[in-house]
């Protein structure tokens, strides 16, 4: 009996003991002061604390002032909460879909990646520059909500726990703050800083992007839809296909691999030739232009590609 109660005592000993204080889990890519999370424990709880959130990405040079109150509300934090969403899972059904998954970073959100067509039957909509867009941004929650099969009431009462913490810096209940943070991340994903809009104000007449330019404006009368500095006029309009489609801005055309809603197309090239066809029953006008007027209107789309804002993929809670 007395070994026993020796052994017992020497276990006893060895574990580790309580003293009353919270255990800190540092974040994985830095230490802040804002945004606390007190996760369930046996103990009671354990403090989680976020990373500052990074700056803000600035507008890009050669795009229009943000119209007013657009911005109004998207905070660091937000865009920040809106990051880890972007990229998780749980905000889908089935568990493993995310807004990347249509929208890859990586391909500058493009959204035409083989596994995107399976979540998807169509090109998904544009993500760039969407603080002008504002009925975009109105219907953003419900896009969301409809490809993903999960509305985000059901999905921030899932997350309410995990994010916590970013809830509480973002403000509002777990639902306005997860609707807050998301379009906040979205409409902070900008276009712009290319090549024309720095050659734009010294291009000679004889460059081919000038010229292309000149064509795009003219004679090719893309500039009907297709309106500068957005290169889009955010209308939509009948091009003959079973659906009629929202006009995409030429803002990065040259990255894609796919156009059109239904992606029938799979060069700029591609896209001249539908447009020098005849469509009747719609609202196209076929366009004549030569070889060269065709090279030269590629050179300018070319040179719209500008910078996409990098993202900081912070870590899922």
């Amino acid at each position: 009996m007395k070994a026993f109660a020796l052994a017992l005592c020497l276990v006893l000993a060895a574990c580790p003991k309580s003293n009353g204080q919270k255990k800190t889990i540092e974040p994985v890519n830095g230490s802040g002061d804002a945004g606390r999370q007190l996760l369930p424990g046996d103990a009671g709880t354990a403090t989680v604390t976020l990373p500052p959130a990074p700056p803000l990405p600035e507008v890009p040079f050669g795009l229009p002032p943000v119209p007013s109150g657009a911005l109004d509300g998207v905070t660091p934090e937000a865009v920040a909460m809106g990051s880890a969403l972007f990229h998780d899972p749980r905000l889908a059904s089935d568990g493993k879909t995310t807004c990347a998954t249509c929208h890859d970073p990586v391909d500058h959100f493009n959204g035409v990646t083989p596994r995107a067509r399976k979540v998807i039957d169509q090109m998904p909509p544009q993500l760039e520059n969407l603080a002008w867009n504002a009925n975009a941004i109105e219907k953003l929650p419900a896009h969301i909500a409809a490809v993903m099969h999960q509305e985000l009431a059901a999905t921030a009462q899932k997350l309410a726990g995990p994010y916590q913490a970013h809830i509480a810096r973002v403000g509002g209940t777990p639902d306005e703050a997860v609707k807050k943070a998301l379009i906040a991340f979205v409409i902070t994903r900008y276009d712009g800083n290319s090549l024309w809009d720095h050659e734009e104000r010294t291009a000679k007449p004889s460059d081919d992007a000038a010229a292309g330019y000149k064509i795009f404006n003219g004679k090719g009368r893309c500039a009907s839809c297709h309106t500068p500095p957005l290169y889009t006029d955010h209308r939509e309009h009948d091009l003959g296909f079973t659906k009629i489609a929202a006009t995409r801005s030429l803002r990065g055309a040259s990255r894609r691999n796919s156009f059109f809603l239904a992606e029938s197309a799979i060069t700029l090239q591609h896209v001249l030739d539908f447009y020098m066809e005849d469509h009747p029953k719609t609202e196209l006008h076929k366009i004549t232009l030569t070889g060269p007027e065709q090279a030269q209107l590629l050179t300018f789309l070319a040179a719209l590609s500008g910078e996409v804002p990098t993202t900081i993929l912070q870590p899922l809670p």
